[in-house]
């Protein structure tokens, strides 16, 4: 298995609440529909008792949190750049006018990257969001030549074994035939937990 390398000087502003030394920067507020992060002035450390608090819910329904970038180990890394924030910029509308008052701004990723273009759209990124829309999911999405990889050998396990006869073609639709096999009794019998 290859080791993943972190950068403990740059921070990924879009980390998983539980990755190692990632930090709560943002509180979401706003509506269910508008979903905003509320920054603040200073990050704090995940802790087991933060991490509680959240429950029921998932910690990054509630949380924005930051980590070491992965690097390599990100699947929206391509070897020089965060894909994610790439996508950000070019398919997300900015939402705030001026740089909101981030504590993880010196550190941060998509600022190194992108500059002031990923702070203007960064309030509305939400890790954990069930009621994503069409743009943000396919935002999400990861397009790295990994996931090429791995969509190929989705195309060929399942497609070609004429288990369903619908053809892949692009991995903007990937996520609407996932949704279809997991409707497909037999499939997810086999195949899902």
């Amino acid at each position: 298995m290859e080791d993943i390398v972190m950068d403990k000087t740059i921070l990924c502003p879009s980390a998983r609440p539980k990755s190692e030394d990632s930090v709560v920067f943002g509180i979401i507020s706003g509506t269910v529909t508008e979903p905003r992060v509320a920054y603040l002035k200073q990050p704090l450390p995940i802790t087991d008792e933060l991490i509680a608090k959240a429950s029921p819910i998932t910690p990054a329904e509630i949380f924005r949190t930051a980590a070491p970038c992965a690097i390599k180990g990100c699947q929206h890394f391509d070897g020089n750049d965060c894909r994610l924030a790439m996508r950000i910029i070019e398919k997300l509308p900015a939402i705030v006018e001026e740089l909101p008052p981030c504590s993880i701004r010196r550190d941060c990723r998509w600022w190194q990257q992108e500059g002031k273009a990923a702070c203007m759209r960064c309030p509305q990124v939400i890790t954990d969001n069930y009621n994503a829309s069409e743009l943000a999911v396919k935002v999400a999405t990861p397009t790295s030549d990994y996931n090429k990889s791995k969509l190929n050998l989705f195309q060929q396990t399942y497609c070609n074994k004429n288990l369903h006869k619908e053809k892949i073609m692009s991995l903007e639709n990937v996520q609407a035939f996932y949704a279809k096999l997991a409707n497909d009794e037999a499939f997810r019998t086999h195949h899902l937990s």
